[in-house]
């Protein structure tokens, strides 16, 4: 019995395709933290990657990625371009949800954090965060960003294990003139 080696090449490309694909789609969802030459979880990094900030009624977003509930003018004057944006986040099974957050420089940041099953925290050492949120409770995180250039900011739950063992997500920010 003789077998054809087109047919054998053509799968084993198609495997090789579609495991090169797992991994690509696993590693974006699963985000490797990286540590500086001290052993520290680096939790600021410059991003060249450039992001659409979504809006209120941006469609066809991915799950984890965070629509803002409200989005408003940070100053009432005209030709200023600084917007205040207000986002809803959940921990729930040692998840946030959704995990990524994006917005522009400049912009100021309310995020409503609930811990749905237990007490979680949030904590974001570059911007000094570590607020906790007891089950069932909300909390506000406050946060205005200036002119960063572009960075991705991990947060996590410090009390579920860190970075590497309990929930995180990511702030991505998009740089944008600094508003009249």
């Amino acid at each position: 019995m003789k077998i054809e080696k087109k047919p054998l090449i053509f799968i084993s490309a198609g495997v090789i395709i579609l495991a090169v694909v797992l991994l690509i789609s696993y590693k974006s969802q699963n985000p490797e933290i990286k540590k500086n030459s001290t052993g520290q979880f680096i939790t600021r990094e410059v991003i060249s990657e450039r992001y659409e900030v979504p809006e209120i009624d941006t469609v066809g977003l991915a799950k984890n990625i965070a629509r803002p509930t409200s989005v408003l003018p940070a100053h009432p004057k005209p030709g200023q371009d600084k917007r205040v944006r207000l986002f809803h986040l959940s921990i729930e099974k040692d998840k946030f949800f959704p995990d990524t957050i994006i917005v522009n420089d400049w912009d100021d940041v309310l995020i409503y954090v609930k811990a749905v099953d237990k007490d979680y925290d949030f904590t974001q050492p570059d911007l000094s965060m570590n607020q906790p949120i007891a089950k069932g409770k909300t909390v506000i995180i406050r946060q205005g960003f200036g002119e960063t250039k572009g960075v991705k900011l991990t947060f996590y739950c410090s009390s579920c294990g860190g970075p590497l063992k309990g929930p995180r997500g990511q702030i991505l920010t998009v740089p944008k003139p600094k508003p009249q």
